[in-house]
């Protein structure tokens, strides 16, 4: 459990820094340009790391993985329908 936090830490602190670096003004207290739409794909990480030691069988398990993957592939489909209709 502890590399799934690490793995979600990570992500969250390589957003911020990529807009802290390129997007911010040293002077400013607070980091430009970030949205909540960056952190999406650390749900799937997220569900892993709320899952308790409760494990019922494969198909619970499958069925996270799937549920998972598809919030994080209808959230990539948002971001791309965004991007490209400009």
């Amino acid at each position: 459990k502890r590399w799934i936090f690490l793995v979600i830490l990570g992500c969250c602190i390589a957003a911020l820094l990529a807009f802290y670096i390129t997007e911010t003004n040293p002077s400013q207290k607070i980091i430009a340009g970030v949205q909540g739409r960056y952190f999406i794909p650390v749900l799937g990480c997220i569900v892993f790391f709320l899952q308790g030691g409760h494990r019922k069988n494969e198909y619970t398990d499958s069925s996270i993985v799937m549920l998972a993957s598809m919030v994080n592939v209808m959230a990539l489909m948002g971001i791309c329908s965004e991007v490209w209709s400009r």
